[in-house]
């Protein structure tokens, strides 16, 4: 499957389904993952009264938006209390998943939203404001002149940002060890 340049940036971005807008909360900007954030803003997956999503309903919604059973297993595995992730939470805050500061080489705390290793920092700045600096220079590296994000090109975004800071390239804007 393909995803055309313009959709890939407003899921990265502005954290919308193609050609869906809804009304976001105010604060959508501090949901780190782009595809959490898409499934908040579009009222697809709706935190509880305290703002917390669990494993079933986050798996739930990846199945029903056509995402491959494995892999809303293996994300919802990776994110929440299983036996891949016995540090993780039973429920995540969506809007508090960004628990090491940039820059930051430490452990994840435990019991919270594990940070995911390599993180791009496209999402998860400080204050809550995407830098989309950074989305268009994969765009320049990865996508080119193409309108279309292959799986290729996703994966070459991935690996540029496959590296520790100092390491020459784009390096992770935090790490967890």
């Amino acid at each position: 499957g393909v995803i055309t340049r313009q959709d890939f940036r407003g899921v990265w971005i502005d954290l919308e389904f193609p050609q869906t807008p809804v009304v976001p909360p105010t604060d959508i900007g501090r949901v780190v993952c782009p595809v959490i954030g898409m499934f908040v803003k579009n009222g697809l997956l709706v935190p509880d009264a305290d703002g917390f999503i669990t494993k079933e309903q986050t798996r739930a919604v990846f199945l029903a938006r056509g995402v491959p059973e494995n892999i809303a297993n293996a994300t919802t595995d990776g994110n929440f209390l299983s036996e891949e992730c016995p540090m993780c939470p039973e429920r995540i805050n969506p809007f508090l998943m960004n628990p090491i500061r940039s820059g930051d080489v430490v452990p994840s705390p435990e019991d919270n939203p594990q940070e995911h290793f390599r993180s791009t920092g496209i999402r998860d700045t400080e204050d809550g404001v995407p830098r989309g600096e950074l989305l268009t220079k994969a765009e320049i590296l990865c996508l080119g002149d193409a309108e279309e994000w292959t799986h290729e090109r996703v994966l070459c975004l991935a690996d540029l940002y496959d590296r520790d800071p100092g390491c020459g390239g784009t390096a992770s804007n935090d790490v967890s060890r």
